[in-house]
């Protein structure tokens, strides 16, 4: 296979599925500032086998951060990143990130064109309960979730990434089991 359809994170053992990829408008590429970015735009996808809403994490919490920057959008209502299953989940538009779980929904806007850095922070059970929304280490949003509320997703998804009608350079994504301060 081609070494540039391949994303590993080989310490957990998770490989990226990367699909319709063309290299010259997409792939890897250089952003205006020369870092490396994957660039998601037209037909390529990518499926990164990882289920974070697999398990309810209330008792451990959980923080999902991502950099991106959105361009050459044609619908601001397409979603170009989702891990979301019917009611619970996230999902990230070229200018909206939204987390919602069974009862709870927190969303936050950013400007697209420009590099972002959003996280979404899930305060274990035995804390406050309160999700928080960050865009660049400031709190843009924060909502306390019920004490009987569930993360869990009914048929766990994976996170893909794409859509014919924006593009997203990708710098980062982590995911932490555990609710990490600003």
């Amino acid at each position: 296979a081609d070494a540039r359809s391949k994303w590993v994170d080989a310490t957990h053992n998770i490989s990226c599925v990367m699909t319709g990829f063309n290299y010259s408008s997409d792939g890897w590429m250089k952003d205006a500032d020369g870092n490396t970015v994957l660039r998601v735009s037209g037909d390529a996808r990518v499926e990164i086998p990882y289920k974070p809403f697999e398990r309810d994490f209330k008792s451990y919490g959980k923080t999902i951060e991502i950099e991106l920057a959105t361009s050459a959008v044609r619908d601001y209502e397409a979603v170009i990143m989702s891990c979301f299953d019917k009611d619970r989940g996230f999902y990230i538009t070229p200018q909206i990130a939204k987390l919602k779980s069974q009862q709870t929904e927190l969303q936050t806007q950013y400007k697209e064109n420009d590099h972002v850095r959003l996280t979404f922070v899930i305060e274990k059970n035995v804390e406050s309960r309160i999700i928080y929304m960050y865009i660049n280490g400031i709190a843009s949003g924060a909502i306390q979730y019920p004490a009987d509320d569930t993360f869990r997703q009914l048929t766990p998804k994976t996170i893909t990434i794409g859509s014919n009608d924006a593009a997203v350079d990708i710098y980062n994504i982590r995911v932490y089991d555990n609710n990490l301060t600003r």
